[in-house]
């Protein structure tokens, strides 16, 4: 894969790295149910260190990104995960093979569908950084499992796998070829005009992303607003939220707790507090 560097910096003053790729993006389905991926112009590629709290932190921003402007790109996620920052769990350090184990199984969730492995990824992202778990990673790994509603049988066979194996380490092998050090990084890539990327490194604000996104399709999409889904058609694909992040899509916050309270008074969201965290899940019939 031959590569070309340049920088830009666009007119908020963000340095933003820009390389071209050489080479043809595959074409991948949907990870959200209620957009359509039909002919997209942009392939996102996402790295993304399962571990990393600010990787987390970013996933709101991927959110409303795909609501506004999915039917421009796709996104693929690029499992690795850091051998020079060991993470910490609650006090315990987790060796180097627990990393490994968590980024495999992430691969094999995804051997049963994109949306499946995007699901995986969020319920371990969650039990880690949002309800602070002390369970060991085997048991994280299938109570994230059962929660994306895999096929458990199949996901066991996967897990210890060739094929789940081998697609990690063909995301090992992409990383290196694209220099990534940070995470999360994103590289934007053309789908139509050929060897042309745009790099991404680290957590940035969504108006980055969003700007880079326009920068690559060299005109102003419009604002799909209405592919944005009523607030129980999100909550029933995204089922545990903070009132924050309904605000920062929708509405305000003191509106967004307005209307998860109706949602609790008619039994269809429950209001829940971990580690002086507030945590709104939605209650599937």
């Amino acid at each position: 894969m031959n590569k070309l560097f340049s920088l830009f910096r666009n007119e908020r003053g963000i340095q933003v790295d820009a390389y071209y790729v050489q080479g043809e993006s595959p074409k991948l389905s949907t990870y959200y149910p209620f957009i359509r991926f039909i002919n997209k112009p942009v392939m996102i590629y996402y790295f993304v260190n399962p571990l990393c709290k600010q990787c987390w932190s970013v996933e709101v921003a991927i959110k409303k990104l795909t609501m506004k402007y999915g039917t421009f790109f796709n996104l693929r996620p690029i499992i690795s995960h850091s051998f020079t920052h060991p993470f910490q769990q609650n006090g315990k350090q987790l060796s180097q093979w627990h990393h490994y184990h968590l980024s495999v199984g992430i691969k094999a969730a995804g051997l049963q569908g994109n949306k499946a492995g995007r699901d995986f990824l969020r319920n371990i992202q969650e039990t880690i950084f949002l309800y602070e778990s002390s369970a060991s990673v085997i048991d994280i790994i299938h109570q994230a499992a059962k929660h994306s509603g895999l096929d458990m049988h199949e996901f066991q066979k996967d897990l210890y796998s060739d094929v789940a194996i081998k697609a990690y380490q063909g995301d090992i092998q992409l990383i290196q070829e694209m220099d990534v050090n940070q995470f999360p990084t994103f590289v934007f890539s053309s789908q139509h005009i050929e060897d042309h990327s745009i790099k991404v490194s680290g957590s940035q604000s969504y108006e980055t992303y969003e700007y880079v996104l326009k920068k690559m399709l060299k005109v102003k999409p419009k604002t799909f607003q209405q592919n944005i889904p009523p607030l129980e058609v999100y909550l029933s694909n995204f089922p545990r939220v903070r009132a924050d992040e309904i605000a920062f899509i929708y509405i305000t916050i003191k509106e967004a707790i307005k209307k998860l309270k109706k949602l609790q008074l008619k039994r269809k969201m429950k209001k829940v507090d971990i580690n002086n965290k507030t945590v709104w899940e939605y209650q599937r019939k």
